[in-house]
């Protein structure tokens, strides 16, 4: 099960790593980094499997480097990244896939909701 609250979510990648804030609550996830960039998506606890399952999308900046090093180009895009990961109690650490690239993750519960 996930708890409803505030996440930190540390991306690392081939390039650099990044910290977004996220919010979680009931299947949806809204998040920002500290440069502005926004995410929002969904996600689902599979009791069998006991991982979590996000479909996320980041509306990144024009220009931008990702973590992964591929850059972005002259408009702003919306980047798609899902994967497995397992509950964060109170942290859990996994990979996915972007683009061909991987980008390795620490997601850290904060607090709940108020």
């Amino acid at each position: 099960m996930v708890r409803n609250g505030f996440y930190r979510v540390l991306f690392g990648g081939a390039a650099y790593s990044a910290v977004n804030i996220f919010m979680l609550k009931d299947g949806a996830a809204v998040g920002f980094s500290v440069d502005g960039d926004e995410c929002s998506g969904t996600y689902d606890f599979d009791p069998v499997r006991k991982l979590v399952r996000f479909n996320v999308v980041a509306n990144v900046r024009p220009n931008i480097t990702l973590v992964t090093g591929q850059t972005m180009g002259g408009q702003a895009v919306k980047v798609r990244f899902e994967g497995d990961a397992p509950v964060p109690d109170p942290m859990s650490r996994f990979t996915f896939d972007l683009g061909g690239k991987s980008v390795d993750v620490a997601m850290t519960f904060l607090r709940p909701l108020p």
